[in-house]
């Protein structure tokens, strides 16, 4: 049996994982197995991570603080010398 350990800060859910959550009231779920059967009757709860997002604050130059979703922001990766913060 193999064993997925992920670091501190790969613990956030990608696509394609599946996860349980705690709280599975009114959330679809399937039954497997029968009563007589020796592991009896199970409910599965489990849920596929389909999408995701993020958001981001940004402090522009001006002290406007905004929250925006990731997919609008273009990252400055290679800022220099001539470049005013």
């Amino acid at each position: 049996m193999l064993t997925l350990i992920r670091g501190r800060f790969d613990l956030d859910m990608r696509v394609g994982d599946r996860v349980h959550l705690k709280d599975t009231t009114g959330l679809p779920m399937t039954e497997h197995g029968q009563d007589g059967d020796a592991a009896g009757a199970f409910q599965v709860t489990t849920c596929l991570v389909t999408e995701t997002s993020t958001e981001v604050d940004v402090l522009w130059q001006d002290g406007v603080q905004e929250t925006m979703k990731s997919i609008d922001l273009i990252p400055y990766l290679n800022p220099d010398e001539y470049d005013c913060w």
